[in-house]
């Protein structure tokens, strides 16, 4: 089994409404026009697509912002640039919110958002439905939520306590014998050292998920959020692994299981490899 997992695209455009000018949504933008628009190379989303016709991967994971600011322009224009990835997926293609898409609580950005993850998860789910769990013959696949709008100059998350025990009571169900749990969720619970972000980027809840994979009751936590790749092995051989930002630094995972040994990633560099 492969799975071939990337992040942080950050399609951006600014804003047309003159709402979006009053909130967060400014800030954000003129982040993006002054600094992350000069470093952002949305062609590397297309040499991923190429490499997939050779890593012929059984899932393709997205953990979160697509976007920006979280517009209904920028949710299209992801999607548009994520065409040719989810041509050759089809429905193995797995997308988790980050917090740039649940940037403000704008009902025409909410309604974007929701018909964005309804489409790219094949209309199999609704963001309602997090946290939930795929499995297959030889994995299972955990969808954890956590992106919520938060204030100015913030990029946390939080993982409500109604989330952690319906997470909780997933793990704690039997996985298929031989099978690999995999966590997929936007936020990371630690640094590449161990140490936990800081409150302004935390996940509140991420203790919770920290100690499933403590207990082993999680495998690997697939995630995104900070730009550059890293992995941080547990002492019981879990990982969290960070795929960094596809656009911003070109980088993605690959992840390998064969059923009854022990798992193995891989990052690689869509513009070298």
């Amino acid at each position: 089994m492969r799975i071939v997992h990337f992040s942080d695209i950050h399609a951006g455009l600014f804003p047309r409404s003159a709402a979006a000018l009053t909130d967060k949504r400014l800030l954000g933008a003129l982040n993006y026009l002054l600094r992350r628009r000069h470093a952002c190379r949305p062609e590397r989303v297309e040499r991923l697509a190429s490499h997939l016709e050779q890593l012929r991967p059984d899932w393709v994971v997205c953990s979160g912002d697509l976007s920006s600011i979280g517009s209904p322009e920028e949710f299209a224009l992801a999607c548009a640039w994520l065409r040719p990835i989810r041509e050759l997926a089809g429905d193995r293609f797995i997308y988790v919110p980050g917090n740039h898409d649940v940037y403000v609580r704008d009902q025409a950005c909410r309604r974007a958002l929701a018909a964005t993850f309804h489409e790219l998860n094949s209309h199999r789910w609704q963001l309602a439905d997090l946290p939930l769990a795929m499995t297959s013959t030889d994995a299972q696949l955990v969808m954890i939520p956590g992106a919520v709008p938060v204030g100015m100059l913030r990029s946390s998350g939080r993982l409500s306590d109604n989330e952690q025990a319906r997470l909780a009571a997933i793990l704690s169900e039997p996985r298929p014998a031989g099978a690999i749990r995999i966590g997929i969720g936007h936020f990371p619970p630690c640094h590449a050292d161990g140490r936990p972000l800081g409150a302004r980027r935390a996940l509140a809840g991420a203790d919770a998920i920290f100690e499933h994979l403590t207990a082993g009751r999680l495998d690997v936590l697939l995630c995104g959020h900070i730009h550059d790749p890293f992995a941080y092995a547990l002492p019981n051989r879990s990982a969290v692994l960070c795929a960094g930002s596809l656009t911003l630094t070109g980088s993605f995972l690959v992840l390998d299981y064969e059923p009854g040994q022990h798992w193995s990633w891989q990052f690689h560099h869509v513009d070298t490899d």
